[in-house]
């Protein structure tokens, strides 16, 4: 963690400042974010016995079947933020 996210994370920092296109900069989203939030977050990727991925359109479905409506999926990272509203 130390030794592979802090320096991606940093270093896509500093080229934020030179490059236009900051989303081919591995790591580019946590080049703001603290030394814990990257922590807690690569733990909870990488250590959890369970996992599992959904796909846009399975959460979609799986929102409209709760009965959700006017589902907004966010255009950044994390791309898998999305809001809904009960009928």
């Amino acid at each position: 963690m130390l030794f592979i996210y802090l320096p991606l994370a940093k270093l896509s920092k500093y080229l934020s400042y030179r490059v236009l296109e900051l989303e081919k900069i591995l790591l580019y989203d946590y080049r703001e974010k603290s030394f814990y939030f990257m922590q807690t977050d690569a733990f909870e990727r990488f250590a959890t016995k369970i996992e599992k991925r959904f796909t846009k359109v399975e959460i979609k479905k799986m929102m409209k079947k709760a009965g959700l409506i006017n589902l907004k999926f966010i255009k950044k990272p994390p791309y898998w933020v999305c809001i809904g509203y009960k009928k």
